[in-house]
């Protein structure tokens, strides 16, 4: 992860939001399942209960409830230079040091004061919960969400979260995911007894595959990414850390993903159901470890929408283009009330396979045992990233080690178990919404030969030929010459949707 010339600590990724805290090796027994025969008979009596009957309520609980509780003291001491962070039986550079072992008092000083504890600041009844034995999940997909929330540079407020987090939790139930781990950001989550309608809409479903976690932290800022002084959705992201290191050990296969985004397998089972397993049994074939997908926004399907009877919501509060202030207006527009968001935005602009540029936002399902650290789009740290130089020549005496993982990255995915997705294993669908008021000027955007971006889908027949250099430029219209800009996926369109809203509706 690091770069012997230049800077370096970009590539870290906000690992200071995942900490892991070692348990001291006098309570580590307390975390594990008791199996000898000199066990006591209540000991002896959980241990098989847990063995014959993993996914029992019961047994799923006693593992989730917290075996001890800890604080945790931060002791804080100056930054470490480079040079003592890294040596040379890490690194295999003569560079660094030749020893793993570091001189703290040199390093530090003998006149460093370790603040009192009380001044410290310290985490209080952390709790730590049981390690398991065997992994009850197979597939787990974790979420953030709030009842409402603002994009980038806090100039458009969301808020159809619930209506979205409802029709996400029950497609991904319905194609094979073993459990979800809400995360909900709305402020109100926990205060004064006050419910929000997130927490509403996950103990509307009667199951036990969904855990609910209020989580009201909220960023430092929400500035857009060119701005010079860039937030981070720190809340959004220390919930995919909370996910990763609390839920990771319960699963082989993990993602997590926004409420408008599907992960759709493209493989049946044997009873003909679109599902993950048969995708995940692939995977296991083929020893992958990380699935990727490329991602592109679908756009809303123009015959799916409707005029939204509040009008108001239609106003641009910002300037409108010169160019576009002369283009005639008219209501702006919705999804329809009975249509599922993955059928109004199954729509891609542009068809399958998807180009390599839309590797950057790409999204991941991966197996959290080998992947240590995960950052939106990137597996950042793996097991075989972790490995140091002297563990490794102590395994492979012959292969060159790869001292910086970053310049070698085409060589790395190709001999390392990470592949993207085609169309016949599975697909991301992207359903971020279109605003109201990027609807009302769509008669003129939206036609042939038009020099302005068309947000609305109109579907291209399965016979339009698709030119990628072409596609901004309006030219694409179905035998009648009507204008087209998307096409669709068949398996949603006739399979699942239907299947979706039997569920929802």
């Amino acid at each position: 992860m690091y770069d012997t010339k230049g800077r370096d600590n970009g590539l870290f990724w906000l690992s200071q939001l995942m900490f892991s805290c070692p348990v001291p090796s006098e309570f580590q027994s307390l975390l594990l399942l008791q199996s000898s025969e000199s066990e006591s008979e209540s000991s002896t009596t959980t241990t098989a209960n847990i063995k014959n009957n993993n996914n029992n309520d019961n047994n799923k609980a006693f593992y989730e409830q917290p075996a001890l509780y800890v604080d945790l003291i931060p002791i804080r001491t100056p930054p470490r230079q480079k040079d003592y962070l890294l040596t040379y039986e890490q690194t295999g550079l003569k560079k660094f040091k030749t020893s793993e072992k570091i001189d703290l008092t040199e390093l530090f000083g003998s006149k460093y004061v370790i603040p009192p504890i009380d001044d410290a600041g310290r985490w209080q009844n952390l709790p730590i919960c049981r390690r398991h034995d065997q992994k009850p999940y197979r597939l787990v997909a974790c979420t953030w969400t709030s009842s409402s929330y603002s994009r980038r540079g806090d100039e458009d407020n969301i808020s159809d979260s619930a209506q979205r987090l409802r029709e996400w939790i029950q497609f991904h139930l319905m194609v094979g995911v073993d459990h979800l781990y809400i995360y909900d950001n709305t402020d109100t989550a926990t205060r004064n007894g006050t419910l929000s309608d997130v927490y509403s809409v996950v103990k509307s479903f009667n199951t036990d595959r969904l855990t609910y976690h209020a989580w009201p932290c909220k960023v430092c800022n929400n500035n857009r990414p060119a701005h010079k002084s860039p937030g981070e959705r720190s809340s959004q992201y220390a919930a995919e850390s909370s996910c990763r290191e609390r839920y990771g050990e319960l699963t082989e296969w993990l993602t997590f993903i926004d409420t408008d985004e599907y992960m759709v397998p493209m493989k049946q089972n044997k009873d003909g159901e679109y599902n993950w397993y048969p995708v995940l049994d692939e995977m296991d074939s083929m020893s992958i470890n990380i699935m990727k997908f490329r991602s592109s926004r679908g756009k809303p399907r123009i015959e799916l929408t409707e005029n939204l009877e509040d009008q108001s919501v239609c106003v641009d509060p910002k300037k409108v283009e010169k160019r576009k202030a002369n283009i005639t207006t008219e209501p702006c527009v919705g999804p329809m009330r009975n249509k599922t968001f993955l059928q109004v935005y199954n729509c891609e602009y542009i068809p399958p396979p998807k180009p390599d540029r839309f590797k950057r936002a790409m999204k991941q399902i991966y197996r959290p045992s080998y992947v240590l650290s995960h950052y939106v789009h990137y597996s950042t740290v793996t097991t075989d990233m972790d490995q140091s130089y002297s563990s490794f020549k102590l395994i492979y005496p012959d292969k060159e080690y790869m001292a910086n993982i970053h310049k070698h990255n085409k060589h790395w995915e190709k001999k390392n178990p990470e592949m993207f997705m085609d169309e016949t294993q599975g697909v991301l669908v992207h359903t971020r919404s279109v605003l109201p008021l990027e609807t009302t000027r769509r008669s003129g955007e939206c036609r042939v030969g038009s020099k302005f971006s068309c947000t609305m889908g109109f579907l291209c027949e399965d016979d339009v030929k698709f030119v990628d250099d072409l596609h901004q430029d309006n030219i694409f219209h179905n035998a009648d010459g009507s204008y087209c800009n998307c096409w669709n996926n068949k398996v949603i369109e006739e399979i699942l949707v239907p299947n979706l809203e039997a569920l929802l509706f």
